[in-house]
């Protein structure tokens, strides 16, 4: 089954330009003389880090670089494995095949190290994995996870070609 579009961040890289400005912003100011030391300790403290992905079950994706604190406020791969591995039924189950990838990007997030930011899931891959898995997750007696109800990306990559060039930019979803 190939992967749809927005399952591709590790591909290219993502035109979140307000984003990617307010970090280059937050970097410059974070080096600058005026601001206060306890200003600038905080804004260094609250720059994404990127780092090798050391939890064994999402190693065999096709992005390797995660930062914390993830989407779901782990601020560490130790706590996120933990709290990955509550979820390990969703991956055994096979009641979707984007759940293990879903969950990776959930607890160990793709990280662009060139702007210290972390890229969500986008929203059909969320939904996707909720059609696929919820019922399953009730039938044991279990809720789906408010966390899981998408608190990811209104945005998907739109990647296409135009006249042989490959493009790339951010598209806002639309849903009904």
């Amino acid at each position: 089954m190939p992967m749809p579009r927005c399952l591709m961040p590790y591909q290219t890289l993502v035109n979140y330009s307000f984003l990617v400005s307010l970090m280059i912003l937050c970097k410059h100011v974070v080096s600058s003389p005026s601001i206060t030391s306890f200003r600038r300790h905080w804004l260094r403290r609250n720059l994404i880090q990127c780092e090798p992905i050391a939890i064994s079950l999402c190693q065999d994706l096709p992005y390797n670089l995660t930062g914390f604190p993830n989407l779901l406020n782990d601020h560490n791969q130790h706590a996120a494995s933990i709290g990955l591995h509550e979820f390990l039924l969703l991956i055994e189950s096979r009641c979707s095949p984007y759940s293990r990838f879903f969950l990776c990007l959930l607890y160990t997030p793709v990280c662009n190290e060139e702007y210290s930011l972390i890229l969500p899931p986008c929203r059909k891959v969320c939904k996707r994995v909720q059609e696929d898995c919820e019922d399953l997750m009730n039938s044991f007696g279990f809720k789906w996870p408010e966390f899981f109800s998408c608190p990811c990306s209104r945005y998907h990559l739109n990647v296409g070609h135009v006249g042989g060039a490959a493009v790339t930019g951010a598209q806002e979803e639309h849903t009904s």
